[in-house]
């Protein structure tokens, strides 16, 4: 059974899904949420104005540049990951990262906070997140 939440308040949108196993063998899953964010004017390409802000320690498997696969980045927060160009990079979680706590310039001086976490059991999971701009 899954069960897909939505809260729409004045400033902010929280998703919750809940997956219940209803029979009686255990099975893995993923749960995967696709956030698409547009961003103002031709700020896409500039580094100013479009990052993402909070990634420090993740490793990386970068889909673009394989060069950088498996490496472990430190990104200083004052400069994020820029998406100056194309990147498509999957971020995943340090062991001591059972969320994720991102901020996302979407041009015009504007930023997305975006948070995620998962439960299994009522115990933390690590969570992963990608960065993509075409």
């Amino acid at each position: 059974r899954l069960v897909c939440d939505i809260k729409v308040d004045g400033i902010s949108l929280t998703t919750n899904l809940v997956a219940e196993n209803t029979g009686k063998d255990a099975f893995d899953f993923n749960m995967l949420q696709h956030t698409y964010f547009a961003v103002d004017g031709g700020d896409a390409q500039d580094a100013d104005q479009c990052y993402v802000h909070g990634l420090g320690g993740y490793s990386v498997i970068d889909k673009v540049d394989s060069s950088n696969n498996g490496s472990t980045q430190s990104y200083d927060e004052d400069g994020g990951v820029t998406l100056a160009g194309e990147v498509d990079r999957v971020f995943i979680h340090p062991e001591s990262h059972n969320a994720v706590h991102v901020k996302i310039g979407v041009g015009n001086n504007k930023v997305v906070k975006m948070e995620a976490y998962g439960e299994v059991d009522d115990s933390p999971i690590p969570v992963s997140c990608v960065v993509w701009n075409p």
